[in-house]
């Protein structure tokens, strides 16, 4: 076992939890509650849409409330959807809170994870919805601190967002860090920003065209495990 690394921070969306998943499932549930289906075009306007929104916050220009809210109204105003924003938002929401997908592997990666070492989980999201689908994935005392960009006040890849982590764990050796996600963006250009050796969870082998340089990049767990 490599002893450098005691804390790993592990990213949620894309690396613990499936995200794509869960997306797939809350809109369908929601638009039925409206009436409205969810074709393959209608999902992948929403995802344009909301990533978009997605990359607005991590650069501090909207916040989650206006993010949660504003990416339905886009897509209404898109598909002509006589909908209110607000109570669609809702919808979506509480179904997304009620799901548990997990990343394949991932709950045999994390109980795989050799004793001492502290799991964080370090994820931009809404605090409520976030929470929600830990509980029901049942990884709410698989990690020591749950750390959410609506809480913090401020998302990856900000440094701010790290000043606040540190804070919540009690611990900071970065020297000893480890962060783990699937978003060069985000996870990987936060850390790195920070000073902290990062992994780049890398399952589709997509090409980094990028300037954010991981530390590692991993395909599968088996990778991680290599590192650890």
């Amino acid at each position: 076992m490599n002893k450098k690394y005691s804390w790993l921070l592990f990213d949620a969306d894309g690396t613990i939890l499936d995200y794509h998943a869960a997306e797939i499932f809350s809109l369908k549930a929601a638009a039925a509650s409206f009436g409205l289906e969810v074709s393959e075009g209608v999902l992948n306007l929403y995802r344009e849409i909301n990533s978009g929104l997605w990359a607005d916050l991590e650069k501090g220009r909207i916040s989650s409330l206006v993010l949660r809210v504003k990416r339905f109204d886009t897509l209404a105003a898109r598909l002509g959807w006589d909908i209110s924003p607000e109570k669609f938002s809702q919808a979506y929401l509480r179904e997304l809170g009620n799901s548990g997908f997990m990343v394949p592997g991932a709950r045999a990666m994390l109980k795989a994870i050799p004793p001492g070492l502290h799991k964080v989980i370090i994820t931009n999201g809404i605090k409520d919805t976030q929470y929600g689908r830990l509980k029901k994935a049942d990884l709410m005392e698989v990690f020591e601190e749950i750390i959410i960009s609506e809480e913090a006040g401020i998302a990856k890849p900000a440094a701010g967002f790290f000043d606040y982590t540190l804070e919540r764990i009690g611990f900071r050796q970065i020297a000893n860090m480890l962060v783990i996600g699937d978003s060069l963006s985000s996870d990987i250009a936060g850390g790195a920003g920070y000073g902290i050796d990062t992994c780049w969870f890398n399952p589709k082998k997509l090409e980094n065209n990028s300037s954010v340089k991981p530390t590692y990049e991993i395909s599968d767990w088996d990778g991680l495990f290599k590192i650890l």
